[in-house]
């Protein structure tokens, strides 16, 4: 409607809006979506309780869980947990009733985050798309699929020392049928988990060629020596003042 004016451009669009804000103007408010739109909805996850839609897109999986560093901790049910300041070197160190209150935090925390991840995988009538970025997969890999034992379910320990959803997904995707592609990469031989009720899943990467494969091409052909500068920087370093 700006545009249709005969106004163009953003600039002129930030001047429009500063004007109608100065003068109190009002902007009709965006039309409701309603059930059956052919639209895309954008909404954080605790605002799609309830709701359902044929297609998801779960982004940002590896954003990083909260950690407590915090210097004093406080619980309901255990009270108040503080570091220590010692008087002559002034080092800080840690109590165990503040150990104690963190291990009771994190896994509250920990608690809160798999309802939450529990409400994003559950949102997809058709298909659940999730999407994470890793800066080391396969290193990352490793790490997730050392944990991994013998047993059908993953251990508590493994559970509660995620970092993201994306070390959830990433751990039971090494175990999955169709997750051949991360067992490769991680390196690790993972015991693969069998039946009829695994729900078929696809791994694929954004990128055409996957980052650590550029840089194991980068490793094989490392570049000559410059000599001149060499030589240079050693006449620098050795030179002596008269």
């Amino acid at each position: 409607q700006y545009e249709a004016a005969g106004y163009h451009g953003i600039s002129g669009f930030v001047r429009f809006i500063d004007r109608l804000e100065k003068e109190k103007g009002e902007l009709p408010a965006a039309e409701s979506m309603e059930d059956g739109d052919n639209a895309v909805t954008v909404m954080s996850i605790h605002n799609s309780k309830g709701l359902e839609f044929p297609v998801c897109f779960l982004a940002g999986c590896s954003r990083r869980f909260h950690k407590l560093q915090e210097e004093a901790l406080i619980h309901p049910k255990y009270g108040l947990g503080v570091k220590l300041r010692m008087a002559d070197t002034l080092c800080k160190y840690t109590t165990m009733m503040r150990e104690a209150i963190s291990i009771a935090l994190s896994k509250e925390d920990m608690a809160e985050e798999l309802r939450v991840f529990y409400v994003a995988l559950t949102r997809a009538k058709e298909k659940l798309i999730l999407v994470t970025t890793e800066k080391k997969l396969p290193d990352r890999l490793s790490s997730l699929a050392a944990g991994l034992g013998e047993e059908e379910r993953l251990d508590s320990y493994v559970v509660a020392n995620a970092n993201s959803f994306s070390d959830w997904i990433l751990t039971c995707m090494l175990r999955h049928p169709d997750g051949q592609a991360l067992r490769e990469l991680s390196g690790v031989d993972v015991p693969v988990l069998r039946g009829e009720s695994i729900p078929t899943m696809t791994v694929r990467f954004a990128l055409p060629q996957p980052p650590w494969e550029q840089e194991a091409e980068e490793q094989a052909e490392p570049p000559q020596p410059d000599m001149e500068l060499a030589e240079r920087l050693r006449r620098q370093i050795t030179y002596v003042y008269p």
